[in-house]
């Protein structure tokens, strides 16, 4: 683990797009 910060916020990126796209989904 040399970079967890990149890892932590590439995990909060991938998990915001999904939490969107769900959102998204659910509104339309």
């Amino acid at each position: 683990m040399q970079f967890p910060v990149y890892t932590k916020f590439h995990f909060f990126i991938k998990s915001n797009f999904m939490l969107s796209l769900v959102f998204g989904l659910f509104i339309l």
